[in-house]
């Protein structure tokens, strides 16, 4: 079995209702495999309230993800449930399930909400992850011990948290009245476009479903984080077959006659140049007062060569509480 490690930690505590207990962790913890646990370090997680009610019991967890001391960026699939003993004990609530894909330096983040099973009580948290396989899924690597999930006041929250989610680009669609382009989901989470015509400027959109436990809040964009994979001819001096040009994250507001919409970032690449490695990554600061009071949309200008493929991976988008 492979030497799997991580390190987990809570990063920030979204939503709580009034009635239950908020979150926040008590420990770093690592993992090294089957062999058990190689270091724990007592880590309070800071928290600084501000009174809130009704949103919920569902709180944001982050870790990082290695793999023999390198950082993993492949897509995970994990386990997550809740205990009301640090060993042994019962299992509380339902067992959540999902897809976890981490960035560059293994960093991820899963959003949990197993309802109403605090209301003081002490609580354990257990992890299971693997990486994702569609055949032959390798055996899952427990975290151990449980995490304590501590209770604090009621109906809690940090007062100027950042969130930061991502966005899968699988919902990608044509926007330039052309047809032609293949897209294809991989597993990693990724998707591959692939332009079938001799149309070489080509537009994409991405929806964004804000998450709904963010309903009702007053929030801004921070920054946005595109990663690509560029595609070039044997000979590099020949220039790229498929990149991107100019991307945006946009606000989009219905009217009676269409929509009209507003630019929070811009990007703008006319001449990228032949990068030293095909992986491109562009975090971008959102123009001032940029608040997500609106349909989020990304668009995409690429420049993609009959029969090449431009590869895109998940988009970040970073938001933050509004007074």
């Amino acid at each position: 079995m492979k030497a799997l490690r991580f390190v987990v930690f809570l990063l920030a505590l979204l939503a709580i209702s009034s009635a239950f207990a908020d979150e926040q962790s008590e420990a770093w913890l690592a993992l090294h495999g089957d062999s058990g646990i190689e270091e724990v370090e007592d880590s309070e997680v800071p928290q600084e309230a501000s009174v809130r009610t009704n949103i919920g019991h569902l709180f944001t967890y982050q870790g990082r993800l290695t793999l023999h001391g390198e950082p993993v960026s492949s897509l995970h699939e994990y386990r997550a449930r809740l205990y009301n003993q640090a060993s042994g004990g019962s299992q509380i609530g339902p067992q959540r399930t999902g897809n976890l894909l981490p960035e560059g330096n293994g960093l991820f983040t899963l959003q949990l909400d197993f309802g109403a099973r605090f209301a003081g009580a002490e609580r354990w948290l257990e992890l299971d992850v693997r990486p994702f396989s569609i055949t032959n899924p390798p055996d899952w690597t427990t975290l151990s011990p449980r995490q304590r999930i501590t209770p604090a006041p009621a109906a809690a929250e940090l007062a100027n948290d950042e969130i930061e989610f991502w966005i899968m680009p699988f919902d990608a669609v044509e926007f330039d009245g052309f047809s032609g382009l293949a897209f294809a989901p991989k597993a990693n989470g990724t998707l591959e476009i692939t332009n079938l015509t001799t149309a070489q400027n080509r537009f994409v959109y991405i929806p964004v479903q804000i998450p709904g436990h963010l309903a009702g809040r007053r929030l801004r964009l921070v920054d946005a984080q595109l990663c690509y994979e560029v595609e070039w001819a044997s000979d590099p001096s020949l220039g790229l077959r498929a990149s991107v040009s100019e991307w945006n994250v946009r606000r989009a507001r219905a009217n009676t006659t269409g929509y009209t919409y507003t630019n929070l970032v811009n990007q703008e690449n006319p001449d990228i140049g032949i990068p030293s490695q095909p992986r491109v990554c562009e975090t971008v600061n959102a123009i001032a007062g940029s608040m997500i009071d609106g349909a989020l949309f990304i668009r995409l200008h690429v420049v993609i060569q009959q029969n090449f493929t431009l590869l895109l991976r998940p988009v970040r988008l970073r938001l933050e509480a509004a007074p």
